[in-house]
């Protein structure tokens, strides 16, 4: 016999009772080691803001399952984030404080990656509602998209740190249907394409030092109501979604003048229903290979995938996923996972993306604040000395 049977046997333990027992607690080793090996945390965050006055955070595990952390009390309506290991960079869309107008603000997590610390705060001025932000280091500037205002607001910035409102653009109306309605800026190159949902027109301007200027006009088709754009990698295309028609739009760009021209456009869901449907977001894979955009409407939210040809200058659907939710305002893609931000769901549903395909399938789904508008991937930094100080 062995010395844990005769062990038993002297304390009266029952060879049964002693074969249950060992047998439970293999049992429960058997799931640690399950779990650690299939659940492990990746050292990935995700940071999930709104039209609330809560931020929350997740850590992300190796399997793509999400664990609530810290929730941040943070000033109301922050609708856009950028967020860079240690430091976010927010706006504020508070509609009832639009004769006040918005504010673009910085702030640190602690050393442990935990609480915030406002670093600075700029007032973008009475009227300037803003909707998106966009932090460009590389030219010391960030820029707010002002749904409110119709205006495009360029901050100078030094390191991480906000320092003015530099110049503020009206843009104008002259021919449009609609009251500009600036929703989002991206860069390429020396040019900042504003992408305005109002006036069916991508603004260009350029980003020489010291001087920015607009320089183009794109005019879209009436209607069309573009919302957000993204570029392609390698090839000289752009991908807009139109928030009216429900559409993404390829278009080609002219590198040396940063003109662009709508050469194709596809529809984005075919769900059935009464209800309307909204284009939200678009977003290139990191390969170049596909296309990612989501559309929004009661009847069922919906994020379409495609194959990208660039040589052909075309997009085919290779997908249409019926989303849990039916809100799907925002979503960020890093590796293979993509987390979906559902706004009227109050949830993050996360999908899992095939490398090869493109193709995508369902994960697990997450409560959230009310009026998520975005959710973003934050890196952890290893060395909490390279943590970037408020000072």
């Amino acid at each position: 016999r062995s010395k844990v049977e005769k062990c038993a046997i002297d304390c009266g333990i029952t060879s049964n009772y002693l074969t249950m027992t060992l047998t439970y607690l293999i049992w429960v080793v058997c799931l640690i080691g399950q779990g650690s090996s299939q659940s492990a945390p990746t050292g990935e965050k995700i940071v999930v803001s709104g039209w609330n006055n809560v931020t929350a955070t997740f850590s992300v595990h190796s399997n793509g399952e999400l664990m609530r952390g810290e929730d941040l009390d943070v000033e109301q309506g922050w609708s856009w984030l950028e967020v860079e290991d240690s430091t976010i960079w927010a706006i504020t869309e508070d509609w009832s404080m639009s004769d006040v107008g918005g504010s673009v603000s910085r702030w640190v997590f602690g050393a442990e990656g935990n609480g915030l610390t406002m670093a600075e705060k700029l007032e973008l001025g009475p009227g300037n509602t803003p909707t998106h932000l966009l932090v460009d280091k590389e030219h010391g500037l960030a820029f707010t998209a002002n749904i409110g205002g119709g205006s495009w607001s360029v901050i100078r910035m030094e390191g991480d740190h906000l320092v003015e409102v530099q110049e503020t653009f009206l843009l104008d109306t002259a021919g449009c249907n609609e009251a500009s309605k600036p929703h989002q800026t991206v860069v390429s190159g020396n040019f900042a394409f504003v992408v305005d949902l109002g006036c069916d027109v991508v603004w260009t301007f350029t980003l020489g030092p010291g001087n920015i200027e607009m320089v183009q006009r794109n005019q879209l088709n009436n209607g069309t109501g573009p919302r957000h754009m993204s570029f392609h990698p390698q090839a000289n295309l752009a991908f807009i979604v139109a928030e009216h028609l429900n559409i993404v739009q390829i278009a080609r760009i002219n590198p040396d003048e940063g003109s662009l021209t709508v050469i194709n456009q596809v529809d984005l869901s075919s769900v059935e229903g009464s209800n309307p449907k909204y284009g939200a977001e678009v977003l290139v894979g990191d390969t170049g290979e596909f296309l990612y955009v989501s559309s929004r409407s009661d009847d069922g939210g919906v994020l379409a995938v495609f194959s990208i040809d660039e040589d052909q200058e075309k997009i085919s659907k290779v997908q249409e996923f019926q989303l849990n939710g039916t809100w799907p305002r925002h979503f960020a893609v890093q590796g293979d996972l993509m987390m979906v931000a559902d706004q009227k769901g109050a949830s993050v549903q996360v999908l899992h993306i095939d490398q090869v395909t493109g193709l995508l399938t369902a994960g697990e789904i997450y409560e959230t604040p009310e009026n998520p508008t975005f959710v973003g991937f934050k890196t952890q930094q290893s060395d909490p000395s390279t943590t970037t100080t408020g000072d």
